[in-house]
């Protein structure tokens, strides 16, 4: 799976050679951060393509396998539950296809990038290889709760390193994310702390400026990094730079410079990295695209050495006749012999759904390809509520008023039996629990003003329901 940098783990400081950023004792290299600018850039910025979406087919599970041995075994397994959220979103292009974890670092100006899941489901459980009882255990479980087909809470939990922690998603009036709080769970106490806060700020297109992450430290909260997007006036995104606040000034470590073609697709991205003392040209990377294909389907890297450029290496992205990518082909610049090598190849298999069962990985280190990893995708249909509502279920559930002075109302719409009712304060403390059926009513008096957010639970624990309130 890509390297992905969550919000859980931010605490950045700038190493001295300016190649790295440490990250809560991880070091990541910009070259990581380039290549989620380059992921991210390769595709239309204005219209994303989800040519792989289909509403009446859900991923439910996804395995890995290793091909190396004499007998392939398992690496790991995710399995996908649904209750209120219907459907797998599957961006065609993308090397994994799929992305199920909390809102990332992504360059780009729509935030819909931050506060949706690339697989919508409620909950999604992840087994690894135990590799000393060559078992899968148990390592890491998301849950996930949704308004308006965006995320309002994600919580993980991982049963190897306790890095439990919850992020909360707050929206303007045009449904603009604004705010991504995230909290950390306290093993001292075994409640959630606020740890992380990240604010965005528009422009009058509707755009991100200011993309500000800010931790909570000695009471306070102190900026730790920023990307600043700059547009045109036909909405390209010419320019990003990623910033790291050292205490007392801003320092830029990463820029990324774009052109366009006429329809608004990357062309050109040109980087200039921090290498001690300051922002010089170090990469860029040209585009190409295929009619109807959103993803650039070739990419030609070059590295700066001194005053030259070098060639560096490619990526080729090979659609079958449904216009799907069936092969991604990636390779390296070879200067002794003046070619390029190919280093890695993807082949993907699609069903009658244009949805992906089957990813198999060849790697040609040894200069022939050999099949490295099979990963396969699992699938369930299923009858929509209502064809386009993606929040077909949680409808069935209403709380009222909104704002609230002391009683909330809960009323479970053609839902039968008895639910548990979760309330948590904005600190996702959990302050009150209640068993619900039909209409009921909570009683928030003596409870301090301020957000709290509702959870409707069924007996096997399923997500039935959730929503935000306000006491004032």
């Amino acid at each position: 799976m890509k390297h992905i940098l969550t919000l859980a783990f931010l605490s950045f400081c700038l190493v001295a050679n300016a190649q790295i950023i440490s990250i809560n004792g991880k070091t990541v290299s910009l070259a990581k951060l380039r290549n989620e600018i380059l992921d991210h850039s390769s595709k239309n910025q204005i219209q994303y393509a989800n040519k792989t979406t289909v509403i009446k087919q859900r991923l439910i599970a996804e395995s890995s396998y290793d091909s190396l041995q004499s007998t392939p075994y398992l690496l790991d397994t995710n399995k996908f539950i649904y209750t209120g959220y219907n459907g797998s979103k599957f961006i065609n292009g993308s090397t994994d296809f799929i992305t199920y974890y909390p809102p990332m670092i992504v360059f780009g100006s729509d935030t819909n990038n931050y506060s949706r899941l690339g697989v919508s489901a409620d909950t999604m459980l992840m087994y690894g290889l135990d590799q000393q009882n060559q078992n899968l255990v148990a390592n890491t479980k998301n849950y996930a709760t949704f308004s308006n087909g965006q995320i309002n809470t994600f919580e993980s939990w991982d049963t190897y390193n306790q890095d439990t922690f919850r992020i909360i998603n707050e929206y303007n009036a045009n449904n603009k994310l604004t705010t991504m709080w995230t909290y950390r769970i306290n093993y001292n106490t075994n409640q959630f702390d606020s740890s992380e806060k990240r604010v965005f700020v528009y422009n009058s297109q509707g755009y991100v400026l200011h993309d500000t992450i800010f931790s909570y430290d000695l009471g306070d909260w102190t900026p730790s990094v920023s990307i600043e997007h700059v547009f045109d006036l036909s909405g390209n995104e010419t320019q990003t730079i990623f910033y790291y606040f050292t205490g007392s000034i801003w320092i830029g470590v990463l820029k990324a410079d774009f052109t366009f073609y006429p329809d608004k697709k990357v062309k050109t991205i040109v980087f200039s990295q921090n290498q001690g003392s300051g922002l010089a040209l170090y990469s860029r990377d040209s585009m190409a695209y295929s009619a109807n294909f959103d993803y650039a389907t070739k990419n030609w890297s070059w590295l700066r050495n001194g005053a030259v450029w070098g060639k560096d290496g490619f990526t080729f992205r090979h659609l079958n006749p449904q216009n799907l990518m069936d092969t991604l082909t990636i390779g390296k610049w070879n200067s002794s012999l003046a070619i390029y090598d190919t280093i890695d190849v993807y082949a993907f298999t699609y069903n009658n759904y244009n949805n992906p069962t089957l990813r198999e990985y060849y790697s040609y280190s040894t200069g022939t390809p050999q099949l490295s990893q099979k990963h396969y995708f699992f699938y369930q249909e299923y009858t929509d509520l209502s064809v386009g509502d993606e929040n077909t279920k949680l409808a069935l559930v209403s709380f009222f008023p909104n704002p609230i002075k002391e009683e909330l109302t809960i009323e479970l719409k053609n839902l039968k039996g008895k639910f548990m009712c979760e309330v948590y304060d904005a600190f996702g403390k959990l302050i009150l629990t209640n068993q619900v059926e039909g209409r009921a009513t909570i009683n928030l008096s003596g409870k301090p003003l301020g957000i709290y957010f509702v959870n409707i639970i069924s007996d096997n624990g399923s997500l039935i329901g959730s929503g935000k309130v306000m006491k004032q």
